[in-house]
């Protein structure tokens, strides 16, 4: 089952304007119980967000013991309202005169903004490190429920290429 859980951190969830109604660890362990996969989708770089997210996500993973994990840095896409709120605020790394040629880095892989409190650097190195430690042999096989492993070992493989 898919899951836009996007952050573990409520303060993170807000500014994305998707208030936290439960415990994301209440859902995200509930969903094996009904014999189902877990399938999260998580973003880094929200306003608030310091360096340690990384680390606490990965805890935070383990302990769910989620399946497939898809995670992306934040992205402003032009046209949107949160392009538009980092405009405003000269937060963005690329002005509109750097298109087409920009559009390589809007991946969800790369740093296109100015996030707050991290630094590009701050954010690029931990979100290099989450990915890293996150699609590693050793922490999909502890990570990963028995009944999902070859779920789990396919997704880490494909992602990060061992």
């Amino acid at each position: 089952m898919g899951v836009g859980l996007e952050s573990i951190r409520a303060q993170s969830l807000a500014f994305l304007g998707k208030p936290l109604r439960k415990d994301p660890r209440e859902v995200v362990k509930r969903i094996p119980d009904a014999g189902m996969a877990c399938y999260l989708n998580l973003v880094f770089g929200s306003d608030g967000e310091t360096s340690d997210i990384f680390e606490e996500t990965l805890r935070f993973l383990e302990q769910t013991r989620s399946v497939v994990v898809s995670p992306h840095i934040l992205t402003p896409y032009p046209g949107t309202v949160l392009y538009t709120y980092l405009a405003q605020r000269d937060r963005l790394l690329f002005k509109e005169s750097d298109f087409p040629k920009a559009w390589a880095f809007f991946d969800s892989k790369h740093v296109t903004f100015l996030s707050d409190p991290m630094t590009p650097d701050e954010l690029r190195e931990g979100f290099g490190m989450f990915v890293k430690e996150l699609f590693s042999l050793r922490k999909t096989l502890r990570r990963a429920p028995r009944k999902f492993l070859g779920t789990a070992l396919l997704s880490s493989l494909l992602k990060n290429a061992w």
